[in-house]
This record gives C-alpha cells, structure tokens and sequence, in this order.
C-alpha cells in the first residue's frame, strides 16, 4: 500500500546544466514521503516522442523531442486495487486487492490523485466544477475540468515522463499479476494525463501534451497489457484499437502515479503547435452561453506579435486560444455566415497598399484555401444575398478617405464564394465605403479619418448615386461599422471630438467613447470605455444590439477582447493577452428567449458534458443532423465506424440520405436508435441502410448499447425519452436547443457531408490484426442467434411501415482470406459462410430486406488505397460503396 507521511524539507535549487533557468531539479524527496516511488533525474535529460519507422501508424508520427528541467517521482508500479480502495473508500474481493485496479477511467484516475494529495494536506493538481458518475460508479465526467502544472502533489505521468522511464526500462513481459517494478509491457494499459493530439518534428523544453481535447476529447494510454501480444507492443503506441477517451473503462486499463510539480510547461494545439499563453479566454463556455444563449460561438482576432490568426471554439466547453499559423498578415478578420471560413486582408484600415483578401477554413488544422489576387482588396465582409448566394464585400483602397483623388478613384466590390473558390466579381460603387453596405443596399459608409456616408434614393442604387456627404461634422472618425440588423446604425470611433462630447455631455479623450449614428447621421448613443481602457476594433456582430472591441492601456497596448451589449451599456470580457486586435465574433443559433412552447435549456439538446467522449460528440452532431433533416431525408444509415466511414449521403444522388451511424455500436444499439429517435420522425424515411458487423457480433444486447443504460447520464436523452422524442410535438424547437448546447471543436468533420465521418490511413496491411478470439460463435453461438433475432426484428417493424431495409457486411483486409479468421474481431473462417447464408435467408422471409455483401469471403474490388486500416474504407472507398448502394436503391424505388 502506499504509505503517505508528511516530512518538511528544504527544497535545493540548481539549474539543469541545459537552461539558464534555475529549477527545484536536485530535490532529494518530494513534499511527502511515498513509498513505492523513485525519483526519475530527468533534468538535463531528452527523450524521443513517437517514431519516424515507415509503417508506423500517422498518429505516431513524426518523432519529437521532449528536454526536461526538472526531476519528478513515477511510481514504480501501477496503482493496485488496496490502493485505489483504500484512498477512494471502496471495498473489493480480497482476490483482487494485490493486482492492478483496472475497469477505471480517465477521470476516475484524477479523482484517486487528487485523494491521495488531500491525505497529505496538498493543494490538487485537477480542479473541476462538479462531478457525474454512471451506474457502476465510475467518474464520466469532470465538469470545468483543468489541470494546474505548477502544484507540487499527484498526478498522472506526461507522456514525455511516462516514455523517459519506460524507454530505459522496456520489458517484453505480459501478465495478468503485479510483475517487476517499471514493467511498462505488463498486466494493464496505462492512463497518463494528456491529451491526444499530433506530434511535431522539433524539441519542446517540459513538453506536457496538447492543451485541450483535441478531434473528439480523445486521450492517451501507454504501454501493454496481458491481452497483448508482446511482439506487437511499441513503447511509443499511444492509443487502443479504437480512439480512447476520458470516460472509458476497461478490464485492461489502469494507471501508475506521478508526483511534482511542471515548471514552465510547454502545451501545443493538436497539430504540435506551441499554444500561444500571451493570449488566454476569460469567460466559461457556460458563462458564454448563459449570456448568448449559446455554446455555438467562435472569436478570432491577430496576435500582434506574430501577426497571425488567433481562434477560440467555445463549443468544446474547454476553450482556449489557438494560432493558426500563415506566411501573410492577418487584419479584419471576418467570419463567415456558417461559421466555416475566416476571411481577412493584409493591410489594416487606414493604410494604403497592395492588399490582398485570404479566406481558409476556420480549423487550426487548415492550410489557407484560396488567395483572391486579380485585384487588391481590403476589409472583407461576408453578406448572403436573397437569392442565397455568399458574397464578399470588400473595397480596393483602405488608406485616408480624405485624400479626395485617391477615395473617389477607389471602388467597393464583392466576389461570390462558393465551393472554396472566388467566382464573379462586381462593382457595387465607386468609393471606399469599407464600413459596410445595408441590408438594403442603399446605405454605404465609410471611416478612415472621416465619417462619409452614401446614401441612394427609392428607386436608385448606390452605383447611380452621386457624391457623398460627411457626417458627424466633418470631424476625425475611424473604426466604422454599419449594422446588419435593418436599423441602419452605424458604430465608430472618434478623437474627443467636440460633436461627441457635446452629445456625452462630457469630455474623453481619443476612443474613449463608443459612438452610434441612426441612418442619417445624427447620434442616438455614446457608450464610455471602461477605466483606464479605451476603445479599438471596434465592429457590430450578428445579434441584436452587439458590438465587440478591444480595449486599449495606457501604454497603447490592447489587452482585452470585450463583448459590449447596447442595450445596456455592459461589456463582457472574452479574451486577454499581450496585443490582440482586429476580433470578430460569430455566434450559431441562440436558445429561443422568447415565445410560446419553450423548452428546458437544462436539458433540451443537453446531450454531452465538456471534454465529453468521441461517443457522446458523435451523438450531440447525429442528432443535430436528425432534426434537421427529419422532415427531408428518406433514406438514414445507422450502424458502426464502418458506416459512419463509408457511407456518403451526398455520393447518392438520387436520394436524400443522412448518415447516422455511431461507435460504439451494436445491433441492439441499432434497433434502439432506430425504433426510439428514427421511426415516426424522419416522416419520409422509405429507406433504412444499416451495417452488419458480423465479426463483433460477439455482443450481447446491453454491450455497447448507450441506450441500455448510460443514456440517463444524459440530460438530453433523458428529456426526448419523457416527450416521446418528439414525435408528438414535431413543432417543438429542439434543433434550435441543440445547435445551442455544448459540442466538440470537430463539429465541423462529424457534420461533414450529412453525417459522413471521413477517415484516411494506411490502407490494407499485410498482418492484418486480430482483435477477438476468432472461436467465439463456437464457444457461444447464442450470441449470434441474439443479434439475427435483433436484426429481424428490426426488419419487421421497418416492413410494418412501409421501410426497405438494406443490410450492408462492410469489405475488410483481404488478407484475413490467409488467416483462420473471417475478420478484424474473429469468427473462424468455415463458419462464416453458414452465418452469412443464415442472413441471407431473411430475404425470402421478408420482402423489405436485403443483403448486400462487400465483403465477400475478402474476394472483393476494394483496392488498398480505398481503405483506412483493416476494416474501414476512407472516403474514396466509401464514395464507390455509396455509388453502389444509390445503385440499388433506385433499382428498389422502380419496382
């Protein structure tokens, strides 16, 4: 057992002989004697994260370095069942107290280091808001979740700690006992505490993982366990067969314990990037949402350092700063109306130059998409026209708009955008008028030393429109910006001029005052900067009475991203950091305020908790995807990983497809998605397609099945079971509820292509892996017979109304034709073809249902560059599979 005794002692100080900088790196014992620790010197020391080998997975490449500063203690073992028990208070079978706890997830892990600092009268590592827990008791969930680097107490291992002793103590030893301290190969699979997220071919000084969750919150575990073949363990594999996440549990994961403190540490973004800390986000995702009535919301601004793009999702519920990385300069950044792209332009307001409008995806992991350069042009502005199209507003000069000869020879254009390209370019009117046109496009104003203003009469456009006039006086005026809400107001910027403080009824100085003109100029409201700030940047943003700015020092430096609401003068802070400029706010659809019939914001679309798994993200985004389109689609796909890779609504052209598929997943899962949120919502559904995954049908009805138990966990689910999904009040706006609640930063990969979740890799292996033992139907083939009576059933009630059902066995490696396997997760080989024709069977029984075969026996046509691994197809793979099914799908509609 771990024996914890409190000890005072003198912490030495001494510089690694690699830094400059001087760290607690010679300490003899930590804060707290522990038995069953060593302290690991690993200051001044390097270790080499992921490898360069050719035929490693993507996710391990390329190799990077981590340098220490410090020293820490590892414990020299994984933490036992006594142990666990005894710090957490729960009693286990004396059998088991001696060996690795394992069934614990990430988060259970957390709570026993954080129970163990306490004992010893320690500050805690991990803080959090609140707590959820399963049925089984273990912890899910960790509400405003955070990790503190700088407490001195417990914790998980880095990576970069775990692979430094696991490298100089690597052993090919698998069991199912405590073996030899430091056996990295042995009983159990390891948590440590980062995150997942890519390497980068460089050094990081005290590398201590990605900063956040990453594509779908996914985690790291390390090392073997006895259900590996020692031969196919690497020290630096980093994952399961399948993406881990926060709240799983499994018979072979546990976990050893950490204790030190981090100094300095380095947290990259999930491309390997250094996360920029001269910028960091001041409101909660559930601060941010409590006051826009939404999670859905993303900021941008440029870090004046770099000059580069800084983004913030506030979807993930863990938002923090990201910089995405470009050869050019970044000023007005502006974000689109679907919240996808960012365009800006390189030159700021007020300089004149060539300039050139940029638009990318709005991902940290993009590269830019398109650069618009037959003409110049400066300060983009996104506007949907009313026959849908996209455009982009911008002017061809952004300097003095008092030099007369220069602003009169300048335009205002827009180009449409659509499919990632630039097509049709237009004058709208001859001048500059950088500030925005109206809704109407009859209003046109510009600022960059003067306020001036166009303005066209019925029955005229600002084209035929002669001349100007200015406004405001005649008097300095800059950062201007006309609203998008009909009202024709107009924000800006002056100098303390004598209009403004005439109109304040008191004096400012330069910025100091937020000024707003009505449609003809005339100033209708003055908001004041809060002490001691001014005012920068400042632009209206798509919600009613809203404005965003920055907030300048004394010193001219700008600190503060803010959020200023005209109804009521307050300003909300979003960001702060060293230099931050230029932001801009886009916000997705907002919890109704207002109105009859109003849902429960606590539970309507509530169907994840931040940091939440890759289960949860796929169901929060399936289920968006179902109300949208339930009143649309005639044909949904349900099933595993190897649908949701495969099947693409948008290759079949001749339906309205939405693929609804998740992982895990089961064939009681299947018929409990479909019977509870498909059937009697999508009213048009005439086809259902669903995978047959007859390798894992191994399960029985409650494994892998959300729908058996963990659902309640849920808000969200649990409120649609109480209102019969819905199916009875299909007026109620759950979309809206939904787009609202809290989401995953890859919201945009899981929504892709109506439900299509692309997947890419190495295509088939030459050693395909098995990952069950291939004699299970033998050993029980009640659990086949389970999942066929499962799959009839669902045949039944799909024949009851008026539903085909298409039943798709998914291609696999066709190396496993070598192997005594049928397929990644077994059944023998000589068995298969009987299952398959028992399948096959129910096409004479009922004439709503039909096999389609991919896979056949692996004598199939998918080439290996169609495929990701071993059992799923990338979307070049998935587009031929589609093709097909479209195919067969139009051959049923014609009888």
């Amino acid at each position: 057992m771990l024996r914890l005794v409190l000890v005072v002692v003198l912490i030495l100080h001494a510089a690694c002989s690699n830094s400059d900088t001087f760290y607690s790196s010679d300490r003899q014992e930590p804060v707290v004697k522990l038995d069953g620790m060593t302290l690991v010197h690993a200051c001044g020391k390097k270790v080499k994260l992921g490898t360069d080998e050719k035929d490693a997975l993507p996710a391990v490449k390329p190799s990077m370095t981590a340098e220490f500063t410090y020293d820490f203690y590892l414990g020299t073992r994984e933490v036992t069942y006594e142990e666990y028990g005894h710090a957490m208070g729960i009693s286990f079978d004396k059998s088991l107290l001696k060996k690795p706890v394992a069934n614990v997830t990430f988060y259970d892990a957390v709570l026993y280091a954080n129970a163990l600092s306490k004992k010893s009268g320690l500050d805690t590592v991990y803080s959090y808001t609140g707590t959820v827990f399963d049925a089984g008791g273990n912890c899910v969930s960790l509400l405003g979740f955070s990790t503190r680097f700088e407490v001195d107490a417990f914790r998980l291992p880095t990576e970069a700690e775990w692979m430094l002793v696991a490298q100089e103590h690597w052993n090919l030893v698998c069991s199912d006992t405590v073996s030899s301290p430091c056996d990295f190969t042995g009983s159990v699979k390891e948590w440590v505490n980062d995150w997942y997220g890519g390497y980068k071919d460089t050094t990081y000084e005290n590398y201590a993982g990605i900063s956040g969750g990453g594509p779908l919150n996914t985690r790291i575990v390390k090392g073997g366990s006895f259900k590996d073949d020692a031969s196919g363990v690497h020290v630096y594999d980093r994952t399961d067969v399948y993406p881990v996440t926060a709240d799983l549990k499994m018979d072979y994961i546990g976990f050893r314990i950490a204790y030190g403190a981090v100094p300095h540490p380095i947290l990259t973004d999930y491309r390997g990037f250094v996360v920029q800390n001269d910028a960091e986000v001041t409101i909660t995702s559930e601060e941010f949402r409590a006051k826009f009535g939404t999670t859905n919301g993303k900021l941008v601004f440029r870090n004046e350092a770099s000059g580069n793009l800084m983004y913030v999702n506030f979807a993930g519920g863990d938002p923090v700063v990201q910089e995405i990385v470009d050869s050019l300069e970044v000023y007005h950044p502006a974000i689109s109306p679907d919240g996808r792209y960012v365009a800006y332009s390189t030159l700021p307001e007020g300089v004149s130059g060539l300039s050139r409008i940029v638009v990318r995806r709005l991902e940290a992991t993009s590269r830019v998409q398109k650069k618009y350069m037959a003409v110049s042009g400066a300060i983009p502005r996104w506007r949907v026209l009313e026959n849908g199209d996209t455009v982009i507003v911008f002017v061809d000069y952004s300097g003095n708009n008092k030099d007369e000869a220069a602003f009169n020879a300048a335009a205002t254009w827009q180009v449409r955008f659509t499919n990632v390209s630039f097509r049709t370019l237009t004058k709208v009117t001859d001048g500059a008028y950088h500030g925005g046109i109206s809704e109407d496009w009859k209003l046109a104003v510009t600022g960059a030393r003067a306020l001036r203003a166009k303005r066209a009469d019925e029955g005229e456009t600002l084209a035929e429109t002669d001349g100007d006039e200015f406004w405001y006086g005649g008097e300095q005026a800059c950062n201007v910006s006309l609203s998008q809400d009909g009202s024709k107001r107009t924000l800006f910027l002056d100098f303390g001029g004598k209009t403004g403080r005439k109109f304040a009824g008191q004096e400012y100085g330069t910025h100091e005052m937020l000024l707003v003109a009505d449609s003809l100029g005339k100033l209708v409201q003055g908001i004041p900067a809060p002490e001691p700030y001014s005012f920068d940047n400042t632009e209206w943003i798509k919600r009613d009475d809203m404005a965003i700015a920055t907030l300048v020092d004394r010193n001219g430096v700008h600190r503060k991203i803010v959020l200023v609401d005209l109804k009521d003068s307050s300003v909300t802070e979003l960001a702060e950091g060293s230099d931050i400029t230029y932001p801009d706010l886009w916000m997705g659809t907002a919890i109704p305020d207002k109105g009859k019939g109003l849902l429960s914001p606590d539970s309507a679309g509530v169907y994840m908790f931040a940091g939440g798994s890759m289960e949860m993200s796929l169901y929060r985004y399936k289920l968006e995807l179902l109300w949208r389109y339930r009143d649309s689609a005639d044909v949904v796909v349900l099933g595993s990983s190897r649908s949701l890779s495969a099947v693409d609504p948008l290759s079949m052209k001749d339906f309205y497809a939405v693929n609804l598929s998740q992982t895990p997943n089961s064939m009681a899962l299947t018929r409990d998605f479909f019977e509870r949120y498909v059937l009697g919502n999508v009213k048009n559904l005439r086809y259902l397609v669903v995978s047959l995954d007859i390798d894992f049908w191994w399960t029985n009805s409650t494994d892998d099945n959300f729908f058996y138990e963990r659902y309640r966990l849920y808000p969200g689910f649990v409120y649609d079971e109480n209102h019969n999904y819905w199916k009875d009040d299909r007026n109620a706006r759950i979309l809206e509820y939904t787009e609202a609640a809290l989401g995953s930063e890859d919201a945009d990969k899981i929504l892709f292509r109506r439900g299509l979740f692309a997947t890419e890799g190495n295509g088939w292996s030459d050693k395909p892996s098995l990952l069950h033992d291939s004699t299970w139907n033998s050993d029980n083939p009640d659990l086949f017979n389970e999942n066929l009576k499962i799959l009839e059933h669902v045949v039944e009630v799909a024949a009851e109304n008026g539903i085909e059902v298409v039943g798709v066995i998914f291609p696999q490696n066709p190396a496993y034709a070598q192997t005594g396997s049928y397929g990644r997760y077994g059944l023998r080989r000589s068995e298969a073809p009987e299952l398959i024709a028992q399948i096959a069977s129910l096409e004479t029984k009922y004439a709503n249902f039909h096999l389609v075969d991919e896979n056949r026996m692996g004598s199939h046509d998918y080439e290996a560059s169609m495929s990701a691994n071993d059992d799923h197809l990338t979307s070049v793979g998935g587009h031929v599979l589609s093709l097909r099914l479209d195919s067969l799908l139009v051959g049923l509609k014609s009888k």
